[in-house]
């Protein structure tokens, strides 16, 4: 009846849709509570119980409390994009803002059901030496932080891949202007949450 059943404030600003990750039943054998996780602008990660908003746990993928203000509003130093990515009963999260700046992008592994830990792994840099590398006209190493997407078997983040595990796995470039062989999956050259696109920016679905 479009009737509001709970509501939950977060400590900043939520960028994407959030995920809804279901349970067939728990350890016990009961049928288990749905959940609904999400990446927060203050650097947290939240999980909520989808009947009735209550907070189950949170998970600060940021590595430090640090805020600054952006666009008009205080958020963390490495925002967390909202929407979680679930591959194999594993919520993938990244946190940051660029690989050059505050010490790169951080990418973590939670088990939704209690936000332990499984896998972490960052990204900074590349730093090229500016007196020798005249850089490249239409590509260059290194990501923005933005919504993980995946091909079932990896983990994309712009020109990036990991494994399950985190891992870089990232191939080499194919082409001249950067191309690179990797798995089907969604790519958007001005990344997902990029509300001002530029000249040439596109989405597309392919290897």
């Amino acid at each position: 009846n479009g009737r509001r059943q709970w509501s939950f404030t977060a400590g900043a600003r939520v960028d994407s849709p959030p995920t809804i990750c279901s349970f067939a039943k728990t350890p016990g054998g009961k049928p288990a509570d749905d959940l609904v996780l999400v990446g927060c602008r203050d650097g947290w990660v939240y999980c909520l119980r989808a009947g009735d908003g209550e907070l189950a746990w949170r998970f600060r993928a940021a590595p430090s409390d640090r805020r600054i203000v952006a666009f008009d509003q205080v958020e963390s130093v490495w925002p967390v994009p909202g929407s979680v990515l679930i591959l194999d009963g594993v919520a993938y999260v990244a946190a940051g803002r660029s690989s050059f700046l505050d010490g790169g992008v951080y990418l973590y592994g939670l088990k939704p059901q209690t936000g332990e830990l499984l896998y972490k792994t960052s990204v900074e840099g590349p730093w090229p030496d500016v007196q020798k590398d005249v850089g490249r006209p239409f590509d260059m190493d290194g990501v923005m932080s933005d919504v993980l997407v995946t091909d079932g078997d990896h983990l994309f983040l712009y020109q990036m891949a990991f494994d399950k595990e985190l891992n870089d796995v990232t191939p080499p470039r194919a082409s001249t202007l950067g191309d690179r062989i990797m798995g089907r999956h969604l790519i958007a050259t001005g990344g997902f949450l990029q509300e001002l696109w530029f000249d040439r920016t596109f989405w597309l679905y392919g290897n």
